[in-house]
This record gives structure tokens, C-alpha cells and sequence, in this order.
């Protein structure tokens, strides 16, 4: 039998949890990372059962569940079939128990690091929950930040504005450059380690930086199909400064690995035969259509596919 106020907030049969086996990114001073979530902040599902979930993890559940349940409301959960075959019947995510039930917990169990600690590997969210002392600890932050991103923007200024452990995140996800403090946004040699790791990273520079040439170029140098194609198609050169646009050799970059950023150049570009042609030619084989049906008409005239 499952309380009411569970029948309200189900739970799940999916857990988004990092591997703790899998924390290589460590940061000074004992603090380790979990593997990065993606922009959206989801880590990879598993299957809720007792078949893929080992005993730490189930520890974890359980620990997190009594905290935020009390004692009386998780022995009614457990009840005739056990924790995980209850939390299977709901079919809901346990990050939604985590997000829904987290306003009961008491103050002293949010300022109670060991389990604070361990209901972010779950649920970074909750950080904003965390006392201030919490959202202080280095620890405590960066093991939210590696399943939520946008948890970091719950923590203290001085966290934001450490170089050194900010210079951890931004190798983590793109978003540890979106929660640096303004100084290190503005901080070229920063913002050049944050856009090697993550090219897209670029759309949190400071505005300085998103116009400088050599920040944007190793931008796309990093660039890959892969970061074209997780952002839609969206070329690193849409988010620098509007006067690369007329840049040829950065426009030749853009191409380097999107056909399509042909149409990313200045009118006097695509207008430019030798252009278009040297851009059919660094572009991928398969997209090299693409430079040519971006290029301006006048051009496409005079140039035979058949060539390529």
C-alpha cells in the first residue's frame, strides 16, 4: 500500500544517475565530477530494477527517500513488494520525486552535508535548496553541476569567480563558461580554454571576446560535424561578432565541416566565383552541394557540378 502523497508524486522506473565508477574528471583538492550531462542537463537513462541498479545506488534511493519522505512514509512505500518493484508500478522519473517532494524536507536535513551530497548525484536541481553553507562547498556544487549544468547558477559568486575551479567546469560542460563570473567571461586566455573543449561555448565570451578574431578561429577550429549537427545545424560563426561575415579564410573554416555556412558569408562572397569554388572544395564530400545551392546565382551559372 503507497501513501496518498506518494499517488500524488509517483515515481519512476528510469534514474538519472552518473556512474561513480566513471568519475575521471577530477578537481583539486579531493572534489570529482561526475561525467558530464548535455546541454539540457539529462544524464543517460537506466533501467530502474533490481537486474541494473547495484547496492550503492540503491543506497543512494533509499537515503535520498528517507530525507525527503521521512521514516513512516518509506516503510508504507516498501511495503508488501520492497523499494524498487514500488517505485517501477509509478512509471515516473525519480528526479521528479527529488523535484516535487524536496520542499518537505526539513532545514536541518538541507544543511546536512552527507546527504545533500548525495541527493545531487540524483537531482542537481535541488541545489537551490541546499543552506548557503552548501551551495559554498565545492564538492557539493560541481556533483550537481555534472548531472544539471544550470545548477551552478545557484552557488556563490566567489565559487563563480575561482579561477581555478571554474577552469574544471568549463571542461566539463559549455555551460561552466554561461556561470563564470564576468571577469573570467571577459578573460581571454578563459574563454580560449572553454571554446577548445566546447566550440559553442563562445556564445557565453563576453561581447570583447566574441569579436576577436582569434577566439572565434579556434572556435572553428574545434568545430566538428558532430557540433554542427547537435546544434541543429547552426554554425560556431553565428555566434561571433556580425563583421566575420565578410572574413573569407574564417568563412573557409565555417565550411571545413558545414557546406551550408556559404550562406553565413557576405553578399561580395557569394558573389565571389573563386570563393564559392575554394569552399566547394574544403567543404565535405556530401555537402559540397550545399556551398553550391548557398552561393549567389550569378556564380552557380557559371560553375559545373559535374566538376565535383
Amino acid at each position: 500500500q503507497v501513501s496518498k502523497k506518494l499517488e500524488r508524486s509517483p515515481l519512476c522506473i528510469t534514474l538519472k544517475l552518473p556512474r561513480r565508477s566513471n568519475m575521471d574528471r577530477g578537481f583539486d583538492g579531493g572534489v570529482s565530477v561526475p561525467p558530464a550531462a548535455d546541454d539540457t542537463g539529462t544524464m543517460p537513462r537506466r533501467a530502474f530494477g533490481a537486474a541494473t541498479l547495484d547496492e550503492e545506488k540503491h543506497a543512494i534511493l533509499e537515503k535520498v527517500a528517507l530525507a525527503l519522505l521521512g521514516k513512516r512514509e518509506l516503510e508504507n512505500l516498501k511495503l508488501g513488494t520492497g523499494l524498487l518493484t514500488a517505485c517501477a508500478a509509478f512509471r515516473r522519473h525519480w528526479q521528479e520525486l527529488c523535484e516535487n517532494l524536496d520542499s518537505q524536507a526539513s532545514d536541518e536535513v538541507l544543511a546536512d552535508r552527507e546527504t545533500m551530497l548525495e541527493a545531487m548525484q540524483v537531482c542537481g536541481r535541488m541545489l537551490d535548496r541546499c543552506s548557503l553553507e552548501l551551495r559554498s562547498d565545492p564538492e557539493i556544487v560541481f556533483t550537481a553541476f555534472g548531472n544539471h549544468p544550470n545548477a551552478m547558477q545557484h552557488t556563490t559568486d566567489e565559487i563563480r569567480g575561482d579561477r581555478g575551479l571554474m577552469s574544471k567546469a568549463i571542461t566539463v560542460n559549455r555551460k561552466g563558461l554561461a556561470f563564470a563570473s564576468r571577469t573570467l567571461r571577459d578573460d581571454k586566455e578563459f574563454v580560449l580554454m572553454a571554446v577548445k573543449a566546447f566550440p559553442r561555448a563562445l556564445e557565453f565570451a563576453s561581447e570583447d571576446l566574441k569579436a576577436d578574431r582569434e577566439v572565434v578561429l579556434v572556435a572553428m577550429q574545434h568545430q566538428t560535424l558532430k557540433d554542427v549537427a547537435d546544434a541543429f545545424g547552426a554554425n560556431v560563426l553565428t555566434l561571433a561578432d556580425g563583421k566575420f561575415r565578410g572574413d573569407k579564410d574564417l568563412l573557409l573554416e565555417a565550411v571545413r565541416v558545414d557546406g551550408s555556412a556559404v550562406a553565413l558569408a557576405s553578399s561580395d562572397l557569394r558573389s565571389n566565383k573563386d570563393f564559392v569554388l575554394e569552399a566547394m572544395l574544403r567543404a565535405p564530400l556530401e555537402q559540397r552541394d550545399q556551398c553550391y545551392e548557398k552561393a549567389d546565382g550569378s556564380v552557380r551559372h557559371s560553375i559545373d557540378l559535374e566538376d565535383f
